[in-house]
Parts: C-alpha cells; sequence; structure tokens
C-alpha cells in the first residue's frame, strides 16, 4: 500500500492576517471556586511570602476535548486571585508548557516549551490573565503541564490568595524557597496536591491547511461493509471521499458497502480556511463478496475497548490459513473464506492469538446450522501466549455439504472463558465458514483404553475409528463383547487381556487387534475411602507432579478434581524412616500441603494420620518421614495429597475449596535394622536426686535401664530418682526383633542433696540481688524440674572478683520458640552489649557463654501462654588471659575419695595453683604450687568443683568426698 499527498493552494498572505484579525477564540474556564488557598494550605503561583516558587499543573486532554476544544493554539492562561493580601511585583514571572507523558508525582516534568518570557508582573483582584508570547500548539491528544516560576530578591508580604478546585488525583505541585538557589531550578516539588489553581484557558484554531489523515476502523471482506473515520488534523470543516469504485461521501467519519468483489484504493479530500490537503491509500481495501453465507448467528459479539490490543489473529484448518486482526477491528466477519473438511478424519485446528498478556481462546461450530453456539458445539478452550493445537474430528451427525459458521474468540484470560455471544473487553470475535464433505471411505478400525491397568476390573474403552464408523463389534477377551461406540466393561478375574474391535460403515469393514492391553488385578484394591471434591476450581491450583519413593505421577490440575491414582502409583517405604518426596503445584499461587495414610486402613483419614504438611509453597522439595510402629505392615494403604489456598485446614476428608486431591497406595515394610542405643540425661548434677531420661535410640522396640543404684526400669523413657548422693553410671539395653545394643556412659549422674537449695532460680519480675559467688548453680523462674511461668521478666547479674571472667555451661535449656527468651548481657545491667538472645531447645552458644570482664546479665522474658522447661545452667569463673584446658588431661583418683586425692596430668606439667570451691561456689581451700598428693578428710562429704592452673592453662573437674 502506498500513500500519496497533494498539498491544496495556499491562501496570500494578505489574506491570511486579513483573516487572522476576524479568527474565532475560544475561553474556558476548569474548575470551580471550591476554596481559597492560603499560607498554611497551598502555595499560590502569586507567593509574596516566598523569594521564589515553581508551580506545575496537570490539565487533562479529555478535560478539554469535554469542552469542545480540538488541535489548536493555546494563546492564554489565567489564574482567579479570591484575595490580594500584598500588593507588589514579582520578578521573572514566566510560563511554560509541555506535554504530559509521565504520571503526576513529585518530580518536576522536563521538556517544556517557554510560552511567556521572564518579566516584572503584578497582580490584580479577580482574573489575572497572561496572553503568550509564543502561542502553544496542542495536538488535541495529550495531557498539557502548565509551569509558572518566579524569582525575586526577598519575600516581601503574605500569600496571594487564589481559588482552587478539588479534583481527585494529583494535579498541582510546587516548591518554594525563602532564600538561596531560585526554585525555578528544583528537580522535585516539596508538595503535591489533590487539588489545583482555578484557570481559564484560551484557545484559537491554527492559521494553517489541514493534514489529511484516515482510520479504517473495521472492514468487512465478506460483506464489503467498510467503516471508516477522519484522523485528519488541523481542523478540516470539510472531506471528500473516494471509495476507488466511482462512489464518493462528504460525511466525516462515513460507512460504506462495496457491491462488488475486488480491492480499491481510498482517498480522502480535507479542506479548511486555510488550505486543502488530500490522502491515497493505495489497495487499502480487499472485499472478497461470498457466494454462499452460512445461516445468520443469532448475536455478533463487538469489542469494548478496541486499543487493548487482544484478540486472534489468524486461523489454520487443513491448509487453509485465514489472518485477522486483533480487537482493533472489533468484529471480522470471514466467512466468505470456507474451510473444508471430511467427515471423520482428525485434523489440527489451530488459532494464532495476540496481545499485551495471555488471552482464553475458544472456538464453536454451529453443527446443526441454527446460528447459535451450544456448549456441545465448543472445540476450543484454554489460555494461551500465542498458538492453541487442539484435534479436530467432525462430528458423524453435523451438516454435510452444507456452509457452517465457525466463531473464534480471544480476549485477556483473567475474564475467564469468553462466551459465543459475550462482547470481548480488549479481545475480539471472528466468524469463519466451514464445509464438510461427506466420508465415502471404510473405516480404519482404532480404539484407546483407559485404565489399562485395573484394581477393580472396570476399564473404559474409546472408538478412535477414522472414517465415520456407524457399528462396532468389541471382543473384550474374556468371553464378553459389546456393540456400543465407547462401552465400559468390568472384568470378573484377574489376568490379562487382549481386545478387538471391528468397525464398519456402509463402504466396508476393518479391525484391529490390541495384544493384552488391559491387566486386572483385583488383589490390588484399596479399602474404599472418603472421596474428596473440589467445589470451586480457580486460578491454577491443583496438584500437577508427585515424585516419592516408585511415585512419578504427572497429572492436570485441580480442574479435573479429586483423583484415584491408588492402583497403578505405589510406593513402598519402612516404617521410621525419612524418604525425598518431590511435588509440583500450581504456579499462580501458593499451597498449602497436606499429607494423610490410612494407617488403619478403616476408609477415613483422622488428625492422628496427617504425616506431613508444607505451607504457603508452590513446590514441595523436602522429606516425608514415616511413622514409627505403624499398626498395618506390609498391607497396601491409601496415600491422600491435598493442595489448596493458604489457611485452609483441610481434613482428610472434607472437600476442597480451590485446589484438589489425589490418592495413592503405600506400603510400609517393617523396620528390619537393629536398634542403636543411645540417651541423653537432665539433669546430670542433681541436688534432690531425681533425673528425667531421654531415649534417642533408633529401630527399638525394647528398653532396659541401669541406673548405676542397682534400680532398672523398661519404660522408654523414664524418670528416676536417686536416694544416695555420689556419682552413677548409667547404661541402656535397646532391642528390637532384629537385635540388641547398648549404651553406658561413666559417672553421667551427680547427686548432692545439700545443693538443693542452693540452684538459684531467676526472679519473676524484677532486679534479683548480685550474685558473687565463683561458682554457682541458675535455674529460670521455675526452678532446675517445674517449667517456667508465664508474664515474666526478671533479671540476674553474676559478678566476681577483678581479674576473672564469667563462663556459664548451660545442661538444659527449652523455651517457646520466638514467643519466649533468655537475654544475655556482656556486663553488669542491660546497658552492657548484648551478647544474645537465645529461644527454642537448642542450647545458647552451643552451651558454653563467656563474658569478657568480671559481670553478666541474664533477663528472661516470657509472653502469656505455654509454659515450657527453661534453663539449668552451671557458672565458673576463670581468671583473665589463662586457656581453658581439656579436663580429661587430669585425673583426681580417687573419685569419689575418703579424703586422699591424688591429682595426675597426662603431660606431665607441674601445678602452680589449686583451688576448691564448694557446690555454691564458695572459695574453700587455695593452695600454690601444690603438690600432686594431698589429703582432703578435713572437708566435709559433699560435691565440690577443683580449679587446676598449670603453665598452659585452666581446667576444672568435679570431686565428691564422701
Amino acid at each position: 500500500m502506498s500513500i500519496h499527498r497533494s498539498i491544496g493552494p495556499i491562501l496570500v498572505l494578505i489574506f491570511i492576517v486579513q483573516f487572522s484579525q476576524f479568527r474565532a477564540q475560544t475561553t474556558i474556564t476548569l474548575g470551580e471556586q471550591d476554596f481559597p488557598g492560603d499560607d498554611f494550605s497551598i502555595e499560590a503561583p502569586y507567593s509574596f511570602n516566598q523569594t521564589s516558587l515553581r508551580s506545575q499543573t496537570l490539565v487533562l486532554a479529555s478535560e478539554l476535548q469535554a469542552q469542545g476544544l480540538t488541535q489548536g493554539e493555546i494563546v492564554s492562561i489565567g489564574f482567579q486571585v479570591f484575595e490580594l493580601v500584598t500588593n507588589g511585583t514579582l520578578q521573572d514571572f514566566r510560563i511554560l508548557m509541555g506535554e504530559s507523558d509521565n504520571d503526576f508525582g513529585f518530580q518536576f516534568e522536563g521538556g517544556l516549551t517557554e510560552v511567556l518570557a521572564p518579566a516584572p508582573y503584578t497582580p490584580t483582584s479577580d482574573w489575572n490573565t497572561h496572553v503568550f508570547d509564543t502561542p502553544y500548539m496542542w495536538d488535541g491528544e495529550s495531557d498539557i503541564i502548565i509551569e509558572t516560576c518566579y524569582q525575586n530578591d526577598g519575600p516581601g508580604g503574605q500569600e496571594t490568595s487564589i481559588w482552587y478546585s478539588f479534583f481527585g488525583v494529583d494535579s498541582y505541585k510546587e516548591s518554594d524557597h525563602l532564600s538561596g538557589n531560585p526554585a525555578c531550578d528544583d528537580p522535585f516539588a516539596e508538595d503535591l496536591y489533590f487539588s489545583r489553581p482555578r484557570l481559564q484557558l484560551t484557545w484559537q484554531a491554527p492559521m494553517v491547511p489541514p493534514v489529511a489523515a484516515i482510520d479504517i476502523n473495521s472492514i468487512g471482506v465478506c460483506s464489503g461493509l467498510i467503516s471508516l473515520s477522519d484522523a485528519s488534523t488541523f481542523n478540516p470543516d470539510s472531506w471528500l471521499w473516494y471509495f476507488g469504485d466511482g462512489s464518493t461521501s462528504t460525511e466525516q467519519d462515513p460507512s460504506y458497502t462495496y457491491s462488488e468483489s475486488g480491492t480499491y484504493t481510498l482517498s480522502l479530500v480535507v479542506t479548511n480556511a486555510f488550505g486543502t490537503d488530500s490522502i491515497a491509500l493505495e489497495d487499502a481495501i480487499t472485499i472478497s463478496l461470498a457466494d454462499i453465507s452460512p445461516v445468520a448467528a443469532d448475536c455478533t459479539p463487538m469489542t469494548q475497548d478496541q486499543e487493548l490490543g487482544f484478540g486472534p489473529i489468524s486461523v489454520s484448518l487443513n491448509g487453509t490459513t485465514v489472518n485477522s486482526s486483533n480487537g482493533t477491528a472489533g468484529y471480522e466477519d470471514l466467512t466468505c473464506t470456507v474451510f473444508e473438511v471430511e467427515q471423520g478424519i482428525e485434523y489440527t485446528f489451530e488459532v494464532v492469538v495476540d496481545g499485551p498478556s495471555q488471552n482464553h481462546v475458544a472456538a464453536w461450530i454451529d453443527y446443526n446450522a441454527d446460528g447459535s453456539f451450544a456448549e456441545s458445539e465448543k472445540i476450543l478452550s484454554e489460555v494461551s501466549s500465542g498458538v492453541s493445537m487442539v484435534p479436530l474430528t467432525v462430528s458423524n451427525d453435523a451438516l454435510t455439504d452444507s456452509i457452517l459458521r465457525m466463531r473464534v474468540i480471544s480476549d485477556f484470560y483473567l475474564l475467564g472463558e469468553p462466551g459465543p455471544c459475550t462482547d470481548p473487553e480488549g479481545g475480539q470475535a471472528d466468524d469463519y465458514s466451514l464445509r464438510i464433505i461427506p466420508n465415502v471411505s471404510p473405516p480404519e478400525a482404532s480404539f484407546t483404553v483407559d485404565p489399562d491397568f485395573s484394581c477393580d476390573g472396570t476399564v473404559q474403552f474409546y472408538d478412535a475409528s477414522s472414517n465415520v464408523a456407524t457399528g462396532w463389534l468389541w471382543q473384550f477377551g474374556d468371553g464378553n463383547f459389546s456393540n456400543v461406540q465407547d462401552p465400559i466393561h468390568t472384568y470378573e478375574n484377574s489376568g490379562t487381556y487382549t481386545v478387538s474391535l471391528t468397525a464398519q460403515n456402509d463402504f466396508g469393514t476393518d479391525d484391529t487387534v490390541m495384544t493384552d492391553i488391559v491387566t486386572v488385578d483385583l488383589d490390588q484394591q484399596l479399602t474404599p475411602a472418603c472421596e474428596v471434591n473440589t467445589l470451586n476450581h480457580c486460578c491454577g491450583y491443583g496438584i500437577l507432579n508427585v515424585q516419592f519413593e516408585g511415585i512419578d505421577n504427572s497429572s492436570a490440575n485441580g480442574e479435573e478434581g479429586y483423583q484415584d491414582f491408588s492402583c497403578s502409583q505405589e510406593a513402598t517405604v519402612t516404617e521410621g524412616m525419612s524418604y525425598p518426596i518431590i511435588m509440583t503445584l500450581g504456579q499462580d499461587n501458593p499451597h498449602d500441603t497436606h499429607i494423610y495414610i490410612d494407617l488403619d486402613d478403616d476408609g477415613q483419614f483422622s488428625s492422628g494420620e496427617l504425616v506431613f504438611s508444607a505451607l504457603n509453597t508452590n513446590n514441595v522439595n523436602t522429606t516425608l518421614t514415616i511413622p514409627d510402629n505403624a499398626p498395618l505392615v506390609e498391607t497396601r494403604l491409601r496415600m491422600r495429597i491435598i493442595g489448596d489456598y493458604l489457611g485452609n485446614a483441610n481434613p482428610g476428608c472434607t472437600d476442597v475449596e480451590f485446589g484438589q486431591a489425589e490418592d495413592y497406595a503405600i506400603i510400609i515394610q517393617p523396620d528390619t535394622t537393629p536398634p542403636v542405643a543411645d540417651f541423653s540425661a537432665s539433669p546430670t548434677l542433681s541436688c534432690d536426686g531425681q533425673v528425667n531420661f531421654t531415649n534417642l535410640s533408633t529401630s527399638a522396640t525394647e528398653y532396659l535401664w541401669y541406673f548405676g543404684d542397682s534400680n532398672t526400669s523398661t519404660d522408654a523413657e523414664p524418670t528416676h530418682t536417686y536416694l544416695t548422693e555420689g556419682s552413677f553410671t548409667v547404661s541402656l539395653v535397646a532391642s528390637n526383633d532384629y537385635g540388641v545394643d547398648s549404651v553406658a556412659y561413666e559417672n553421667l549422674i551427680t547427686v548432692d542433696f545439700d545443693g538443693v537449695c542452693d540452684t538459684i532460680t531467676m526472679p519473676a519480675d524484677g532486679i534479683a540481688e548480685v550474685l558473687t559467688d565463683c561458682n554457682g548453680f541458675l535455674a529460670d523462674d521455675g526452678g532446675p524440674y517445674e517449667p517456667y511461668e508465664n508474664n515474666t521478666s526478671g533479671s540476674q547479674t553474676i559478678t566476681v572478683e577483678e581479674g576473672n571472667y564469667i563462663r556459664l555451661e548451660f545442661f538444659d535449656f527449652f523455651f517457646q520458640f520466638n514467643n519466649d527468651f533468655l537475654l544475655i548481657y556482656d556486663g553488669p545491667d542491660e546497658s552492657a552489649p548484648l551478647i544474645g538472645q537465645f529461644t527454642g531447645n537448642t542450647l545458647p552458644n552451643g552451651g558454653i557463654v563467656e563474658s569478657t570482664g568480671n559481670s553478666i546479665t541474664l533477663r528472661q522474658i516470657t509472653n502469656f501462654f505455654g509454659q515450657f522447661d527453661g534453663f539449668l545452667l552451671e557458672w565458673t569463673c576463670l581468671p583473665v588471659g589463662l586457656t581453658e584446658l581439656d579436663p580429661a588431661g587430669f585425673k583426681l583418683y580417687p573419685n569419689p575419695t575418703d579424703g586422699p586425692l591424688e591429682i595426675r596430668s597426662s603431660n606431665g606439667d607441674p601445678l602452680q595453683e589449686l583451688s576448691i570451691f564448694d557446690n555454691i561456689g564458695r572459695l574453700i581451700a587455695r593452695e600454690g604450687r601444690p603438690a600432686p598428693y594431698m589429703d582432703l578428710s578435713y572437708l566435709p562429704p559433699g560435691n565440690y568443683l577443683v580449679e587446676i592452673v598449670t603453665a598452659q592453662g585452666v581446667a576444672r573437674q568435679r570431686l565428691i568426698i564422701r
């Protein structure tokens, strides 16, 4: 298509000058007198209380168009003064204008054109009209910015109050200065307002000839009807259209119907008082009038917004492709192009869509030629970002040798599936013709099976024969047969079956055999379970893929609802073990995902059978731990996976809202691994003899504890009370059907009854008295054996002699995670640096926390709910600068002792100092350069701490004197 343009005669200059004297001007007012501005509301373009002020006002093109303005010159702007408080002159007052292409924000718009040069200006009451030095040429379509600015030597008075009008969106911004650099150079505004000054604009038509332009709104290729719009600029007042077939029109926006097929050149001549212009669009119109048209449709959908750009741009079927515009045409009747297909043959139907985002595309064929499109006549419906392709086999009962209407619609995908009679928001509907040719070939027999592996014996067979079969004979391989086109057959015995189909029509017969196509295993059936339906699927929710120990299954999302894959998808696991599981969920929104196992095989899923949850994720890639001691092993059980929207608890037998439930089979094997014995104890230093033992053994079913005081227990996790003081070796024997294992911890438990009252507890509130002993035990406010209280906030400081630092050794720690805390500060109060804020059930800093100086402060904070075990620690003071040595490098012998004591060093280092502390941290004895042998029989029986100093550092060990 080529364009030819000619400029009409130009009026002589004298005429233009004379005409300009009579050129009509239009003055419009924008906004009402809603409120007057002042110093405390909005700084005005005339503000004598500032040395400089820059303002920008937004005017929408739609406002000017609503008052009848078109492309032309704006020659003046006025602001309406409410009250002139200060009489004075603004220096260097100027006005600039330009188009607004950006959001109206705090940044001043650049690239504006000066229409009023800087000059002194003295505001007056009421309207102040500024006649431009150079008129501003408005294109008739763009929003505009009006900028004012002035610069004074200094503030000269009060704000000049002008009228403002409410606008509802950001439309006025300003920046003002009392001194310094002029505001005219500011890149950003200080204030942004929903209101703007009341304005008057004067407009006049430009003294230039028009420039011709054409918009082709729609071309009815098959009907011959075209719709045109004048897109010329500079205000033409007469039009002459040439349609290329000898016909003309003087309307501004004509519609015209061609009576013959062909390609036509479209021309337009436009005129105003200053001249004429013309444009020719060569070969712009192609018409192909249909000889035979399909039955008229009951409806013709029209695009609501042709600027959005959604819609189909081509349709292909059986070697023919027809192109169309997207939503810019509004609707296209392309029924003069006839697609031809043969009955009973499978074709690929392809639609290509366009748009700034994904389309939802749908298509229908009016098979019965009644002018409407039934749901059963829909051949395509899917979300697409480009090409959609689906198989198409024409229905056997469709009309043949007739022209049928085929409709394709696509629109923005979030609007849902378009209906055949729904006006698209920004997409388009196109109509085509389809001729169905009768098939006179004999059938080619073919079929499919679903499922090909059945646990209940029920199998669905689908005829896939081509060439319009009209009769069928199925033989299912078990002596049964059927003449139904798509039969459902139930096998009564397990086995593998060969199936055959004979298809026939008036032109011949064909058969096909599929060997061993069906396998039935009735022993694989699971206990029937409650079925979970999807109530309102939307938004892409659902389960797309599951991979887990023999299961690797892909499926559609929740649109297909509940799916039972338990017959063909099976996992085999071992009780108590953990296995990787990967699940892919709908990607549009995060899911909450839950997994249940029907452990007792009763067909229900109780809360106790919930074995896994993953919240707020689209993809799961983690491990699933199989319950230990499962009630049923080596039995096929039902495993249910549910994925739904966030916050849905999804009980195992409750319908799903948006997502989906899928069932699989799982076999839990018994754990034949021999046990591995292990345990822990708390506390290991007891003041009342009571100790709790935690079983850490794996794969064990029976236990035998030896507490070291001639007592035993067969409980899994016993609590034992020692009746005598001393150190005790504890052992555990763990067993199952496959083996025995044992573990023993020498001198694990130390019992000292004298220390029971000396374990200090944190205050529930306030600040406790400072502790000054070098050694002691500290617990939460509940003590060593009871949980802490709620709503506590107590502080405890430990301060020892100068030259020492403090070591905290934690034996137990369990605080409600991220709700209750223990805070530790490196100093005498909470203004000191925070060493750490600890919560949960992990020992702080691995169990050891140290100060840098001779003070350390702890604060316990708990909330209003949830009581947990808290903490138990021992503190000791250590000389600054000494290295902490491994206690295993020294041996106190015998221990316990009746008095005689030998101190042995593994590396032979001589002892420089030995200190003995009682169980509350008091220094009992200290000796420089002690002998390796000593007699401590003078000390009373009890639990002591021995501190050994060598040239290498310091070590500490517990000593019991009987």
